[in-house]
């Protein structure tokens, strides 16, 4: 009697290990578990207009941020919100694989995650996502920028009659002036990177790195380019670099890029005209939200 008590005892051990092992496996590789079928199913399930990538970094201190844009922008009632899917783009760890079992909104990336390398992140996610999603437009953003998701829709859809190809997204320099020399040359990348860094933009005009939307055509013929990012080359001169290559130009969406907005907003009191602006950049602390919640709804607190 006791040995058959430890024969059923080892086998049910044994079971229970494997089916652990499967289903770790079918997660690591970026799927979810469904333990009462014991099988992998992919995690393509609605369709939206616009898959909204979010970079961020895989470091608890940046849940705050990616905690602040669920509550906040990504969960306003704006009437277009269902034609958006949000995936937080980052590198796998423990802590992200635990958030990532209450949220389930990470894209997983696999390379290095440095500021020397975010041209090959971004690229590297936009294939990840055509190659397995379903979309008409992706949106590349941070987690310090807010957006008005209504407004988006409408530039892109309304305005622009969804136009393929696209890349849209704010000027990063004055559009009547043509620059293909040095920019930004006391910014962080100039303190960071070193000589001979490609700062230049391309003459069609810069899309700001804290937002920009690229078609789904778009994206396909510059993946076929295969043409890597040179060393330290910045993400968003990189991304026009290859628009321009493919001769996709570049349309205006409104945005306030730089900090400057909060003084403006806060200080004159206008919140109607600043909510001309699709999307809101360096939005860190709890008062920047209470400030976009002001300008997109004019209330002071949403909870």
């Amino acid at each position: 009697m006791k040995r058959k008590l430890k024969i059923v005892f080892t086998k049910t051990l044994i079971m229970i290990a494997l089916i652990v092992i499967v289903c770790q496996i079918c997660y690591f590789k970026g799927y979810k578990s469904e333990w009462n079928k014991f099988k992998c199913s992919t995690l393509k399930q609605h369709s939206p207009k616009f898959i909204i990538m979010i970079l961020t970094a895989n470091s608890s201190k940046y849940a705050s941020r990616r905690r602040n844009i669920r509550m906040e922008y990504l969960s306003y009632p704006f009437k277009h919100r269902s034609e958006f899917k949000h995936y937080f783009y980052v590198q796998r760890s423990l802590s992200m694989l635990q958030e990532n079992a209450i949220y389930n909104d990470f894209l997983w990336y696999k390379g290095v995650d440095r500021y020397d390398k975010l041209s090959t992140k971004v690229w590297s996610g936009f294939k990840t996502l055509y190659d397995n999603y379903d979309f008409e437009y992706v949106i590349k953003t941070d987690d310090d920028t807010a957006i008005n998701l209504d407004a988006l829709y409408n530039s892109v859809v309304v305005n622009y009659n969804a136009t393929k190809p696209f890349y849209g997204g704010g000027f990063a320099v004055n559009k009547s002036r043509v620059a293909r020399g040095p920019l930004h040359a006391n910014s962080k990348w100039s303190r960071m990177c070193p000589p001979g860094t490609n700062f230049s933009r391309p003459i069609n005009g810069r899309a700001q790195g804290s937002l920009y939307v690229l078609d789904k055509e778009s994206i396909q013929n510059a993946i076929n380019l295969d043409i890597p990012p040179t060393h330290y080359e910045i993400e968003d001169v990189y991304t026009s670099s290859m628009m321009e290559t493919i001769k996709v130009k570049h349309y205006l969406i409104s945005g306030a890029p730089t900090k400057n907005w909060k003084a403006k907003c806060n200080e004159t009191k206008n919140y109607i005209r600043c909510r001309k602006y699709t999307y809101l950049h360096r939005v860190y602390s709890e008062r920047d939200w209470n400030l976009v919640r002001q300008m997109y709804f004019n209330q002071h607190n949403k909870h």
